[in-house]
């Protein structure tokens, strides 16, 4: 069509409703991309409504349309088999639509906050709105601006200096919208500005409006207690610069401002700090209670005094019971004995317009029964306005805190941050994190306890010598028939009072493979076993006795990581005979590595018969590495042996090109074959791969191999 590739914007794809990926945009070749590889999205079996939605920000009376049209434009895997599948009833083109002539949305600005204006306030925002240009630019040719006072205003009495601002820029001249003669009931005043072009939005931009002014009421006899003030526009008012139609003649209402002689301020309970929560006692510098103070929107506050109001109930607390009390003004401000009455604390700061600010009081309580209370039950602070120097007090009561025994939860394993994995001698690597919740109280962590052994639970101690947290380690040692680390009061982790919890992570420090009798593939594993922790400055407790078990780590002397190579098919039909179809990458990792077997899963159909020709270093494509061709199955796995073992050696990697030989094949667009690197191996079980790191003449399994599965790229016929 006739559009420019940038008039439609943010560019969303769509399935069944649910946004899938990122937005997009047109790009320089007039193509939107969505790659949804990282997290690919499922089409369930059955019909499926694919959408492409876009802003259209400019491109008045021009066209468009967009369409998939070739097989490559939209890339399906069938989730059976891991094969790609082809597409059809390509090219698919939607029908060619036209963008109508441009339009100018104006809305009140949901960023303007003010709800008040002060008596004798100068170029005062009476009004504020947002103007977005859709299609094309817009241009306004005028704009009114119209005051409405609810009560008496007497003459003499309204705005002065009545203006309009676009971005923070005056447009058009200032006027005047003042009573003339007796009192009026109600008064309202219309002014217009500009006669042919006040300004202009250009297309996809927002302009920012306002409406200012100097609000005059000297007279006693005037009562109104609101002022409202809209914009509006006449009809043809606004005009598009591409297409010159025009639209207009519609009020754009806005909010009553509230007439004050002086900035107020409102004091409130803080949200982020529940209004009813249980806390634990005997606990130093408590937060006991939790406020917002704000200044009002026309002038700025400064507060002089806080005055907290204590109060205590149920159980078995008393006044006594509390001490230490101070704000987050003034921390060095602390009142030793607090009385079951008004607390002062003289502060000195200030709020500019709108400002908030947050005021924390804080006290030690001393051990209580459970079901105790403690409230601020009232706070107020004492405050005046900066320019009128009037009151501007404001008080609140507070929450309600009640006292109850301190807990910290069994730890539990976070299995995704440390999931089993080859791990390599020497080294050191995450192998649990165990994640702890504290419960009506903070919980400090001092002593941790942990086992040793493997994936059987039979002690282990020849693969760890050390276990750390944080900047702690403990040695792993003989303790009766087990290997343990044990953090004695070594430790200080901090778990606050809320339902995350903490995570603790646990490195383990690995013994070199063929050291302390540490053979290649030993299987290490942690289980918590101990916990010593305190909340408050109540007796610590422990909890004894736990069987949380990590995940199972293999302890090699190095690692192989397998990938598919970087080079991608320039063709991808299939053909019979002998044809190259994949290529993958084996690298190695802290040491050499030994590569003997690994297993393909053929999925293929349409082929009379298909085989592994032949496996070879692309370093060395005249050798083959495997002595005779392996028959495939379709979806039946199959190991392919090297004649001898493929050494790789330590930091780096060898790149295999496997060829196929297909028979005969059916008819055309009936032939699909795609090969995947699979494997089922166990932990202890399995030979689908076989490798080594040097250290032992035997072989590891796929096991835990980084990367598999890896899928191959399909061929079709």
């Amino acid at each position: 069509g006739s559009v420019a590739s940038d008039a439609i914007q943010n560019l969303k794809l769509y399935v069944d409703g649910t946004q899938v990926g990122s937005a997009s945009s047109v790009n320089s070749d007039n193509r939107v991309n969505f790659d949804l590889s990282a997290a690919p999205y499922l089409l369930s079996t059955g019909n499926r409504t694919v959408e492409l939605r876009g802003d259209i920000i400019k491109g008045s009376n021009t066209n468009f349309s967009f369409s998939i049209q070739t097989a490559s434009d939209i890339v399906l895997v069938d989730t059976n088999y891991n094969v790609n599948v082809a597409a059809t009833g390509l090219p698919q083109t939607t029908t060619s639509a036209n963008i109508n002539v441009g339009s100018l949305v104006i809305a009140a600005d949901p960023t303007f906050a003010a709800t008040q204006v002060v008596k004798g306030a100068s170029n005062v925002t009476l009004a504020k709105y947002t103007m977005k240009a859709y299609g094309e630019d817009m241009k306004v040719t005028t704009l009114n601006a119209t005051v409405l006072f609810n009560g008496n205003t007497a003459s003499g009495d309204g705005v002065n200096n009545l203006a309009i601002y676009v971005n923070g820029s005056q447009v058009g001249s200032s006027q005047n919208a003042v009573v003339s003669g007796s009192t009026v009931t109600g008064y309202t005043a219309t002014k217009t500005y500009g006669t042919t072009n006040l300004f202009t939005v250009p297309a996809g931009s927002t302009a920012t409006v306002e409406i200012k002014g100097d609000l005059v009421m000297n007279s006693g006899s005037t009562t109104s207690t609101t002022i409202t003030t809209n914009a509006a526009s006449v009809a043809g008012a606004f005009q598009g610069v591409t297409s010159f139609a025009t639209s207009g003649g519609t009020t754009y209402a806005t909010k009553a401002l509230t007439i004050v002689s002086t900035g107020l301020s409102s004091l409130s309970k803080n949200n982020a700090f529940a209004s009813a929560q249980n806390i634990s006692p005997n606990v130093q510098k408590q937060k006991i209670g939790s406020f917002t103070f704000q200044a009002g929107s026309s002038e700025a506050v400064r507060a002089t005094n806080l005055a907290a109001t204590l109060a205590v109930s149920g159980g078995n607390i008393l006044i006594t019971n509390v001490s230490n009390l101070y704000t987050s003004e003034d921390p060095t401000n602390v009142i030793g004995n607090p009385i079951a009455g008004v607390n002062n604390f003289p502060v000195n700061f200030t709020l500019q317009p709108g400002q908030t600010k947050t005021i924390d009081i804080y006290a030690d309580v001393a051990q209580v029964n459970d079901n105790s209370t403690l409230t601020v039950s009232d706070l107020k602070v004492s405050a005046r306005t900066v320019s009128t120097n009037l009151t501007a007090d404001a008080n609140t009561a507070g929450q309600v805190l009640t006292f109850l025994t301190g807990t910290l939860s069994d730890p539990t394993l976070v299995s995704s941050d440390a999931p089993s994995a080859l791990v390599v001698g020497g080294t050191s690597a995450t192998a649990a994190v165990y994640k702890f919740v504290a419960t009506n109280g903070a919980a400090k962590i001092t002593s941790l306890k942990f086992k040793v052994t493997n994936n059987a639970g039979t002690a282990e101690g020849t693969s760890v010598n050390s276990l750390t947290i944080g900047t702690v380690s403990a040695p792993v040692v003989l303790s009766g028939s087990d290997y343990v680390a044990f953090f004695d009061g070594t430790l200080n982790i901090d778990v606050p009072v809320n339902t995350v919890g903490t995570n603790v992570t646990v490195t383990a420090n690995y013994n070199t493979v063929g050291t302390n009798a540490t053979a290649t593939r030993t299987q290490s594993k942690l289980t918590a076993t101990y916990v010593k922790y305190q909340i408050g400055s109540n007796t610590p407790a422990e909890k004894t006795g736990l069987t949380v078990a990590a995940n199972t780590m293999l302890v090699v002397a190095a690692k192989p990581t397998v990938s598919l190579s970087d080079y991608v098919p320039t063709s991808r039909t299939l053909n019979v005979g002998t044809q190259e179809v994949m290529r993958f990458t084996v690298a190695a990792s802290n040491g050499p590595v030994n590569f003997k077997t690994f297993t393909v899963t053929p999925l293929f159909n349409g082929a009379s018969t298909v085989a592994v020709a032949g496996v070879y270093d692309i370093n060395d494509m005249a050798t083959n590495l495997i002595a005779a061709p392996v028959s495939l199955t379709t979806n039946t796995p199959a190991a392919v042996a090297f004649s001898s073992d493929s050494l790789i050696s330590s930091g780096s990697s060898k790149t295999y090109v496997v060829k196929v030989s297909v028979g005969a094949l059916g008819a055309l667009n009936s032939n699909n074959l795609a090969l995947n690197l699979t494997s089922a191996d166990a932990l202890a079980s399995g030979t689908d791969w076989q490798w080594n790191d040097t250290t032992s003449a035997s072989y590891g399994n796929g096991y835990l191999v980084k990367n598999l599965p890896v899928n191959g790229y399909s061929f079709n016929y």
